[in-house]
């Protein structure tokens, strides 16, 4: 076997402070001399310990399970956070299936086994109970558990050697003895060489105290050398920590814990309490938490109010500058929708023995704040007093709806409709149902306030119906559908009166028929329009009825989300202007005003955008909340989402977030593709796209620096150091934006006239030098002189040339042609040519998939056995085999340092691989392919656009410090970044993290972190 022993941990602090350690003592254990002749082994030979959390979802990686196949024995690290880890259950299971179960060890460093141990172990393979062999290290304090590390970690040594524990424990006590007995000596030797020195002074004790002083600075240095490596491994557990913390701030962040997410990202950062190292993933956590580079297109986390308990219900004001929310143990909360704070918390009041503590509605105007329960209605202060009380004991009220502007309100009981003047809290006018029906809880002012509607139950077997009370009037009429139950009734936005209906609303009674009835405020009925849905879920069936404007000439429609179905109505034709199917069952609907567009929520938690004129559900607009969504409201007025997950103590606030440092520039005339970025930082190129072959300059504040329209037939651009370079199937233009300089390069001064023209140039990391290539011909070119370097036909019959590249110093051409069986290095200088027998990916467009590095040491090659070879360019031979398995939406490259080579996959993510180590040193998960890179080495970073996005990443960890959407410029000469607002230029400085906590500060001035959520979040 390869390995003695596999340890398997999950990565959280204790943890991985455990596993260490354990690596460490395994592999230095001094195995006595006496064991080591009856067990036949000298030293615990290798230990694996993977230094990497593995992804939720995903598999053990090819490297994980090599070990575990040739690992003897597989120690698991037990805490209560072990079985929550995918990472240490799939290779327990894979171990258990390429060995057995007699061969796993358990360490115990937190909580009780039956908590800790992972399923796997606490049962056999016919599901009988076991019990692992474990080594027990709990404690109550890092010393306690230092002190019985020593001999429990023997327990574990001992089956990797192949003795006994208490062989080994035996020895241990030996040892101690021993040692002790050498220190008393050492003791002794000291006494006597001071009663030397003091005594006869000569050659022989000179040379034993010459002895002593090289014997003490040997052992000063191994000290220093084991001071060093405690540091380092010390070094390294606060990164592993810090990557930990950020990812656990980002997921915390996409449930809605923003703030929380912030400090989190916060606490891996260094700080007054902690000199920890700089970890680019904590950077990103923060700045995405602080939406640092967000231009504020689309809703984001804000807040969470967090309540006592569990939330019961929530109302939105009707200026929408407020919600009030109520807990299950009936506390009413007013919270400001600007600010986030909470105005006032009114508690239970002691209304008397006759009065339920049930409450209908709340409502709140600017001075005050009016809660219906039972059997009042209740006028409060913000400071919770109570200032006035309408109630009659006699009745049940259900329901209430608030006119602040005129100050009155409607006061529905189970019999009445009472017109309250809001000052005085007496009625002006009341309405008797003339039917024998009484009122449900459902009322709505008209959206002209000159009309109430609410609806009424009678006997089960008899029809539903609602009634409309005008006051002006002073009249109350009773209007029943026909043959319908109604589910929901609202005004629309023309003041008529919509009623989602069914047959019935009892399943059992068979439902079968979903309409919509629409009356107009005299009742009479308009329309009835019979919709197509099915019931697909018994258990829940929900609906979302509303109406608006969506043109400024007044089209209105009616809206209608029938469990995951969504209907727009044109209110005047009936017709339907579109349908869709929503991912989930609907739990609330906002409609834009004057506009098609509309935001639903699920049940499964998500916030859907959808486009009602043509019923298209922008899926990637959508919002992922990650719980449940029980109720849903959106304030026009604050430009805010708030919804309340169930069960949930918090309701969730939701904003749009621009930056705060956005500077606009100058607005566009065109519309234009980003080419790239000078390395300097000094302009970038666009590329019009109506012309197509007219490029613009612009500089770092958005002033044009100068227009070149190329001719027509463009084959290649190359932004590169000391130009920008187009070619063309008969010249190269050298573009300098800053001199407003162009120097052409007319092929056919050049003797290159092939007939089938040029199928493909490519240009060297610095600009000095290009390779083109036209049928079976290579042609390399000196754009510093201007000179043709070489004409060079392949040797291959019947065969044309896919693709080329050339060497930053001008000496090597890469090439290979479309049917051939190798692939070509060509020398320059010599005309001569050294083939490998391996070939491209792709024979298309092939100069895709090789390169060399820019300091010409290598080149690379994506070769079609799913492997990307590393040759050294000296002599042709294979630095590195990578697997790259990739088809076309690819990217590789090597970083400026020529040190990494950058690894883009089919399905979007980035790797870097370190070239000396052979190892890979970092990742991350882009959204689409790499357009171009810039390198600022003096800052060390790069960034990557990938023509939607852009991508900052640390050259230091090789981690992403900052994802700017839309932005297509990074400008190493500011460090600024740019992107558009329509055709509006904008402009965002970088922000390291020095600058993030100080704006997460000013944000969160007195936000700190409860103990409990430390120890929730595994903070040390």
């Amino acid at each position: 076997m390869k390995y003695d022993a596999f340890i398997s941990y999950r990565h959280t602090p204790l943890d991985m402070e455990v596993a260490k350690k354990l690596h460490k003592a395994l592999e230095t254990y001094h195995i006595p001399p006496a064991v080591q002749k009856r067990a036949g082994k000298k030293r615990i030979n290798r230990v694996f310990r993977d230094q990497e959390e593995l992804p939720i979802g995903s598999d053990l990686s090819d490297k994980i399970n090599d070990a575990l196949k040739e690992a003897e024995y597989l120690i698991v690290i037990c805490s209560p956070n072990t079985p929550e880890s995918d990472l240490v259950l799939k290779e327990i299971e894979t171990f258990i299936e390429l060995h057995d179960r007699e061969h796993i060890l358990a360490v115990m460093i937190d909580g009780e086994p039956s908590e800790s141990f992972p399923t796997p172990l606490l049962t056999d393979d016919e599901g009988k109970s076991v019990e692992p062999l474990a080594a027990d290290i709990r404690g109550k304090d890092a010393r306690e558990r230092n002190s019985k590390f020593k001999t429990e970690f023997l327990r574990l040594a001992a089956p990797i050697i192949g003795c006994t524990y208490d062989d080994l424990k035996q020895r241990h006590k030996e040892r101690i003895i021993r040692r002790n007995i050498t220190i008393g000596a050492i003791a002794a030797g000291a006494i006597a060489i001071f009663g030397t020195v003091f005594g006869v002074y000569n050659a022989h004790t000179a040379s034993e105290m010459k002895k002593l002083a090289e014997e003490k600075e040997n052992l000063a240095n191994e000290k220093t050398q084991l001071a060093d490596e405690i540091l380092e491994e010390y070094r390294l557990k606060q990164i592993n920590q810090s990557r930990f913390l950020a990812e656990k701030s980002r997921t915390l962040f996409r449930q809605g814990q923003r703030e929380d997410a912030i400090l989190v990202a916060m606490e891996a950062l260094p700080n007054k309490d902690v000199d920890r190292p700089v970890v680019s993933e904590a950077e990103y956590a923060l700045s995405e938490a602080l939406y640092a580079y967000d231009l504020g297109y689309s809703f984001g986390f804000d807040r969470t109010l967090s309540h006592e308990c569990a939330v019961n219900s929530t109302f939105l004001s009707s200026d929408e500058t407020k919600i009030l929310s109520i807990d299950q143990n009936r506390n009413l909360y007013v919270w400001d929708i600007k600010t986030r704070s909470l105005l006032t918390k009114i508690p239970p009041h002691d209304l008397g023995e006759e009065t339920s503590y049930s409450i209908y509605m709340v409502d709140a105007s600017t001075t005050n704040i009016y809660v219906q329960y039972t059997d009042c209605l209740i006028k409060y202060d913000y400071s919770g007093n109570i200032i006035s009380t309408f109630s009659n004991l006699e009745e049940f009220y259900v329901i209430a709806d608030f006119d602040f502007e005129n100050n009155q309100a409607f006061v529905a009981s189970t019999r009445k409709v009472y017109l309250l003047n809001l000052d005085t809290m007496e009625p002006v006018k009341s309405f008797e149902n003339p039917s024998e029906d009484d009122f449900s809880i459902q009322g709505f002012y008209s959206p002209d306030k000159e009309t109430f509607i609410i609806r009424f139950s009678s006997d089960v077997n008899d029809p539903r119906g609602f009634a409309i009370v005008n006051p002006e009037a002073d009249t109350i009429k009773d209007i029943y559908p026909k043959d319908a139950a109604i589910l929901e009734l609202s005004y629309t936005a023309k003041g008529n009166i919509a009623l989602l209906c069914s047959n019935t609303d009892h399943l059992a009674d068979g439902w079968n028929r979903v309409f919509i009835d629409l009356y107009s405020t005299d009742g009479s009925l308009l329309w009835s329009k019979d919709l197509s849905t099915d019931i697909i879920n018994a258990y829940s069936i929900t609906y979302e009825l509303g109406s608006h404007f969506y043109t400024a000439d007044g089209d209105s429609e009616i809206v209608l989300a029938f469990q995951s179905q969504l209907f727009a109505i044109d209110e005047e034709s009936a017709e339907i202007r579109s349908s869709s199917f929503l991912p989930s069952l609907v739990s609330g609907m906002f409609l834009y005003p004057n506009s098609n567009f509309s935001y639903l929520s699920t049940l499964d938690g998500e916030i859907v955008n959808v486009d009602l004129s043509s019923g298209m559900v922008y899926s990637e607009y959508s919002i992922q909340t990650e719980t449940s969504i029980h109720e849903f409201y959106a304030s026009t007025k604050e430009n805010a989402f708030l919804f309340l997950p169930y069960s949930s103590t918090e309701i969730h606030v939701m904003s749009k977030h621009p930056c705060k440092n956005a500077e606009r520039l100058t607005t566009l005339e065109k519309s234009y593709l980003p080419i790239g970025v000078s390395p300097s930082g000094d302009y970038y190129v666009l590329r019009d796209v109506d012309t197509y072959n007219v490029f613009d300059f612009f500089d770092g504040e958005g002033n044009l620096l100068y227009s070149y329209q190329a001719e027509n037939g463009i084959c290649y651009t190359s932004l590169q150091e000391n130009a920008f370079y187009i070619a063309t199937s008969k010249q190269i233009a050298k573009i300098d934006p800053i001199k407003e300089e162009v120097t052409t390069y007319v092929l056919s001064d050049y003797g290159i006239t092939p007939s089938t023209g040029i199928n493909g140039v490519s240009f060297a990391r610095d600009g000095e030098y290009c390779v083109m290539h036209a049928y079976k011909t290579v042609y390399a070119f000196d754009l510093t002189e201007g000179k043709l370097l070489l004409a060079y036909e392949a040797n291959e019959e019947n065969d044309s040339i896919g693709g080329c590249a050339i060497s930053s110093d001008g000496k090597k051409v890469l090439y290979n042609t479309m049917k051939g069986e190798t692939f070509h290095i060509l020398d320059i200088e010599s005309a001569s040519e050294t083939t490998v027998s391996y070939l491209p990916t792709s024979l298309v467009n092939s100069s895709r998939f090789f390169d060399f590095s820019g300091d010409g040491k290598y080149y690379a090659l994506c070769c079609n056995d799913g492997y990307l070879r590393l040759f050294l360019t000296s002599d042709n031979s294979v630095a590195a085999e990578i697997p790259f398995g990739i088809a076309y939406n690819f990217y590789f490259g090597f970083t400026a340092d020529s040190t990494k080579l950058i690894l883009q996959r089919d399905d979007n993510s980035v790797s870097f691989y370190d070239i000396e180590s052979n190892t890979y040193v970092n990742n991350f998960s882009a959204s689409y392919q790499i357009q171009y890179t810039v390198a600022d080495e003096d800052n060390h970073m790069m960034a990557f656009y990938n023509g939607y996005d852009m991508y900052l990443v640390s050259t230091e960890d090789y981690g992403v410090l900052a994802y700017v959407p839309g932005c297509f410029v990074y400008s190493k000469k500011d460090q600024s970044f740019i992107t558009r607002d329509g055709k509006t230029l904008v402009k965002m400085p970088y922000r390291n993290y020095l600058g993030l906590i100080i704006e997460a500060k000013e944000e969160f001035p007195n936000s700190v972190l409860s103990e409990e959520k430390k120890v929730k979040y595994n903070i040390e």
